[in-house]
């Protein structure tokens, strides 16, 4: 892939092997789904997680959707959908910035997204985005795969109507992605003509100086946005990542699920263990900026007042 489109064709014999490893991978794709439902969705225990206000955040969703409201990752419109479902915004890509806005905060290096339509001020659940495959599964509404489409409908009827609200619903909402693409995949393999033949890039054409880019990438909503001078040497870059724009709501959520499981002033494993699930359904990239100086060495977790001061360190782990 290079900005544009796609650099060359595709061979009989490179599409012969996809063809061969897409299908040796749907069989795992279908017993992983299978696996889900049987052990996962019918536990206790997730059911119960699904039900605990503790990871639970009542947000606005942003996501790409097709013309005609099916699931999309690379074209379409961003929709953007409040958290009674209704919606509020839909757009093109190159229109982001009429509907998003940025601000920056002394306590994260990473940038809050917030709607450009509301003052900063105004950060109640209600008030902030969420983006990822629980948010594609809320502001679409269908799936144009037919065992996925299957699946989406038995989550609706497990969990009732949408906005589905419960972060670790993220987690189902990826088994059912993971089934849409291998779907997909197959589809689009067995239609060989359109690899063989379509077009690719034209990198002899008129230059554009300006250019936005929205794809649905497996985080959540990633936005590129460009400029260049006339010898296309960059001028200006703008990227919010689905980790950015989830950033309000992990830490709305972190600071929620501490008030709920840290009630008696001991801060033990377990409960670091149960605070880390809400954090981890977003799958945040953050961990990635994350170093150690010396690997003889472990991480220590603070307890800090709204003052900065140290209220507790939890051993080396």
């Amino acid at each position: 892939m290079v900005p544009g489109g796609v650099a060359r064709r595709l061979s009989r014999e490179e599409l012969e092997e996809l063809d061969a490893l897409t299908k040796d991978l749907r069989k795992y794709i279908y017993s992983i789904t299978e696996f889900f439902n049987k052990k996962v969705v019918n536990s206790k225990r997730f059911q119960d997680l699904l039900s605990n206000e503790a990871y639970m955040l009542k947000t606005l969703y942003i996501g790409l959707v097709g013309r005609v409201g099916e699931l999309e990752f690379y074209d379409g419109d961003l929709r953007i959908i409040d958290s009674r479902g209704r919606e509020v915004a839909k757009f093109k890509a190159c229109d982001y910035a009429k509907y998003i806005a940025e601000r920056s905060s002394n306590i994260s290096y990473s940038k809050f997204p917030y709607p450009k339509w509301l003052e900063q001020s105004e950060y109640s659940e209600e008030c902030i985005f969420r983006t990822g495959p629980l948010a594609r599964i809320n502001v679409i509404e269908k799936l144009d795969a037919e065992r996925a489409n299957e699946e989406y409908k038995y989550m609706l009827e497990i969990l009732g109507s949408k906005p589905i609200h419960s972060t670790l619903a993220y987690h189902w909402a990826r088994v059912i992605e993971c089934l849409y693409c291998i779907e997909k995949m197959c589809t689009i393999l067995s239609e060989d003509t359109v690899l063989i033949e379509g077009d690719v890039v034209d990198l002899y054409g008129q230059p554009e100086y300006e250019g936005v880019g929205v794809v649905e990438a497996p985080r959540g909503t990633l936005i590129h946005h460009y400029r260049t001078d006339e010898d296309l040497i960059t001028t200006y870059v703008n990227i919010i990542t689905p980790t950015t724009i989830n950033n309000t709501a992990i830490n709305t959520e972190l600071r929620k699920v501490v008030t709920v499981l840290w009630r008696n002033g001991e801060l033990n494993y377990e409960t670091i263990n149960r605070i880390e699930v809400s954090i981890r359904a977003y799958d945040p990239c953050n961990s990635c900026a994350t170093h150690l100086l010396s690997p003889y060495r472990g991480l220590q977790v603070l307890v800090i007042d709204p003052y900065g001061r140290v209220l507790k360190v939890l051993p080396e782990m």
